[in-house]
This record gives structure tokens, sequence and C-alpha cells, in this order.
């Protein structure tokens, strides 16, 4: 079986400027080069990918890295974090990242029901290796990071475990007003209803933040009066979720599947016909942005698998998703 490798996030090298490191030295250390930071392709092995935290670990204050990393994270765009937004929980938020984080990078997340309880649990693939603790933590200030951005509520957590005792896990432990476990495993557990509380339905602030000309874009649908025009508002802020079915507009809109169906006929647009449009101006829209790779482009448009990304361009391009990407000129979101 080849060994599983992952892409480089574009974002190091704002992120390297953010936390004030020299990248060259930061990079050197976990032996790799600074083309890395270059090359929009570069991908990383799992002992390559944990080598580089594990430097990053040796170059910021002890305790330091992991909220340094989320507040640089909370403050720009990233695909994993504006997918989870667009869903309608907490929890459908965490299972939507589960399903990509193999593709993202060797850490791992798996969901546990415990009576009324929610356990989010982290692991390495492979099992051999041990995610960095920052890397853990910073994992659990994203999720309450996002919680709170999409509910406007602080989230109530009943317990942090970490396999053992660190500064970043206690300051942690300290901001939820928790005493640190240590123990087996790393995970963080909450009440089954904090997990169940909606998200704010078209966020203004969120998306104002991370996607303002997709927010005009779908207020101007939604201002156009017509049925399909709503269908096709909501399947663009529904899309990232991976929740885009007629089922999920349906409810959305407050009628019946089959008369979500119905009324669609008589504007004749078709279902499919408006969720395969705006995949295709999301898929022009996200293409112009150098620092997404596919696998995040295909996640914020719905797709189960990078690959399904791959057919649709050339369906509707006629070119690779690389080959649009080089062209630019005449390939742009109709919006």
């Amino acid at each position: 079986m080849a060994e599983k490798r992952y892409p480089l996030d574009a974002r190091w090298r704002y992120a390297f400027e953010r936390l004030g490191l020299d990248s060259a030295e930061v990079l050197e250390r976990a032996g790799l080069s600074l083309e890395v930071l270059e090359n929009p392709d570069s991908r990383l092995n799992t002992m390559q990918y944990l080598g580089l935290w594990h430097s990053l670990e040796q170059s910021v204050e002890s305790g330091q890295l992991s909220q340094s990393v989320a507040q640089f994270c909370s403050s720009t765009f990233a695909a994993p974090m504006m997918a989870a937004l667009c869903c309608p929980t907490l929890l459908d938020a965490i299972n939507r990242v589960v399903r990509f984080k193999p593709l993202l990078g060797p850490q791992r997340l798996r969901v546990e029901e415990r009576d009324d309880k929610i356990a989010i649990v982290q692991y390495c693939e492979p099992d051999t290796h041990r995610i960095p603790n920052s890397l853990i933590v910073l994992e659990w200030y994203l999720i309450l990071d996002l919680a709170q951005m999409a509910t406007k509520v602080d989230p109530i957590v009943t317990s942090l475990t970490l396999p053992e005792d660190c500064p970043e896990g206690r300051q942690l432990a300290r901001r939820l007003g928790l005493e640190l476990q240590v123990g087996e495993g790393n995970a963080l557990v909450l009440p089954k209803g904090e997990c169940q509380r909606p998200f704010m339905t078209l966020n203004d602030a969120m998306w104002q933040h991370f996607e303002p000309a997709l927010l005009a874009q779908i207020r101007n649908l939604h201002s156009e009066g017509g049925f399909a025009s709503e269908v096709k508002a909501i399947l663009l802020e529904c899309l990232p979720s991976g929740m885009a079915d007629k089922e999920r507009v349906a409810e959305r809109l407050g009628v019946s599947p089959s008369t979500l169906k119905r009324r669609l006929a008589t504007e004749k647009r078709p279902f499919k016909e408006l969720l395969a449009q705006a995949r295709k101006e999301l898929a022009c829209h996200y293409l112009q942005q150098c620092h997404l790779c596919h696998t995040e482009i295909s996640l914020l448009l719905g797709f189960d698998d990078p690959a399904s990304f791959y057919r649709a361009c050339q369906r509707w391009f006629g070119l690779t998703p690389e080959q649009v990407k080089k062209r630019e000129a005449g390939i742009k979101p109709a919006w």
C-alpha cells in the first residue's frame, strides 16, 4: 500500500509570519526545505507532517502554540471551518470534518455517544505514531471556537482527557473551568444537547468575514423572488455541509419534498440542474483561490471524495482542476 501523503496548507507561510517565526529555521529543524512552502503541490508523509509540528513546538513558548494557531485559524479562511459552519448543528459539523480528516493529515476524529454525552476522540493513523499535545489541544480549540461562532454561546464541556499532563492541556482546562484528566486516549466530552444546539442560519458576520462575495450572491438570489432562485441560494449555503439534498432544502423552505419538486417543475428548473449549477459556480469561485488545494475545494462543494470533484471539472470545463487554475481567464463565477 502506498504511503499516505498530505497537502501542505498554503496558509503555513502566513502562520509563520503571524507567529513571528523564521520559516527556514523551523523547516530545517523538521528536515524540510523552504521550497515546500513555495510549491502549491507539496505533500508531506506522516513523519514529515508530525515532524513539522514538533519543530513548531520547539519554536514557540511552552503552552502558547495551540492557542496562537487557533486564533490565526479563526481569523483566516479555512475550508474545514467553512464546511463545518454551514452545518445545522455542532454534531453534524464534527461528523462532516471526520469524513475529510484522513485526506488532510494523519490526525483522526471519532464521535462516540455515551449515554447523554458526546465524546470527540482524537487518534493518529497509523497508531504507531503519537499526535503532539499541542496539535491535539489545537483541535479542541477549533471545535470550541466553531461552536461559539455558530451559536453565539460558549459551549459547556464536561471533561477533557489527555494521555499526559502538559501546559497546553492545563491552559485549555482552566479556560473551561475543569481539571485536566490524565488517562488513556484524547477526548473532549460535551452534553448531547450542547452538540445538538442549532447553528445560526446564514450568520451574516461569519459569511461577511470569510465569504463576502458568496454572501452577496446568496442575498441577491433571495431577493429575486423566484422559487428556483430561493432553492439555489439555499444550495450555495448548504453545499459545504454535505447536506444539500432535496429533504434538507425542502425543510429550510418549510415545504415537503414533493411540493419542492412540483414548484420547481412549474418553473422548469429541476433540482438536479440547480444543484449542478450551484456546484459549478462554487467551483469557479474556489478555483480562483490559489491557497485552496483540490481536496479542500471538493469538501466545499459537498462531494464525498476528491475524485468526484475531478470528474465534475472535466464534465463542466473539459479540463482538470489544475488546468482550470492555470488557465484562469474565461472561467469565473457568473456572480
